[in-house]
């Protein structure tokens, strides 16, 4: 399942292995595009520099596909340097109610906290309400 591929994210419609799948491949996708490495450690904060430099480009807002591309990158820096793991979250009647998210963090961000990457890549691509390197001030302050 690969963006490049025609494939479509859709939180009703993915089961774990399905938007693992996506994660990593999205992720790559878009770390090919920065002309960045896909290997695990090029997955770090240090590439927000290059992904805000990337969003600058782009004058209108990211379409749905590089959304989705940005916000898997996001998400596997996540995984990559603070060991989440993925989870659709589900508390019925809450506004993320079957998103996905990051969260089971083992260094620098509490177990338990949850980090809806794609909400975050709409946030960041479409609404540019922040830049990545703000996004992820705001993850550490809230997530310790």
């Amino acid at each position: 399942m690969s963006i490049s591929d025609g494939a479509c994210y859709s939180s009703a419609m993915s089961t774990p292995d399905q938007m693992w799948t996506l994660l990593l491949q999205a992720s790559e996708e878009l770390a090919e595009e920065l002309g960045l490495e896909t290997d695990p450690r090029s997955f770090s904060p240090a590439t927000l520099r290059a992904i805000d430099a990337w969003l600058a480009e782009h004058e209108a807002p990211l379409d749905e596909d590089e959304a989705t591309r940005l916000g898997c990158f996001l998400g596997r820096i996540l995984c990559e340097t603070h060991n989440g793991g993925l989870v659709q979250i589900h508390q019925k009647d809450h506004p993320l109610d079957g998103e996905w998210a990051i969260t089971g963090f083992a260094r620098g961000l509490a177990n338990d906290f949850h980090v809806p990457f794609l909400v975050s890549a709409t946030r960041i691509g479409i609404e540019r309400n922040l830049t990545t390197k703000e996004w992820y001030r705001q993850v550490l302050a809230e997530g310790r």
